[in-house]
């Protein structure tokens, strides 16, 4: 059930209303530097702050390395511009 939880939080705090934002991201490499403060910015205000999170796009990622040995929850969503991928795990 907490990885279910956790997976849960990390997808609503990468998807604000709508899903403009990850679509953003996955467009372009200049789109997801302009974005990447403000993503990685929600992402961490949101979430509890035991919860650990990475969101990456074929573009960069923002978030931590995903620690070895630690079970982590994934899950990838297609955009119109590309996949972004958000994990996360307890610290």
């Amino acid at each position: 059930m907490r990885g279910r939880r956790c997976d849960r939080a990390v997808g609503r705090a990468a998807a604000p209303p709508g899903t403009t934002r990850l679509s953003e991201i996955a467009r372009s490499r200049a789109a997801f530097e302009r974005e990447r403060a403000a993503l990685d910015h929600r992402v961490d205000r949101i979430l509890p702050d035991q919860l650990m999170y990475r969101v990456e796009t074929i573009h960069g990622a923002v978030g931590y390395r995903v620690l070895a040995g630690v079970p982590v929850g994934a899950t990838t969503v297609a955009t119109g511009a590309g996949t972004v991928t958000i994990q996360g795990w307890y610290a």
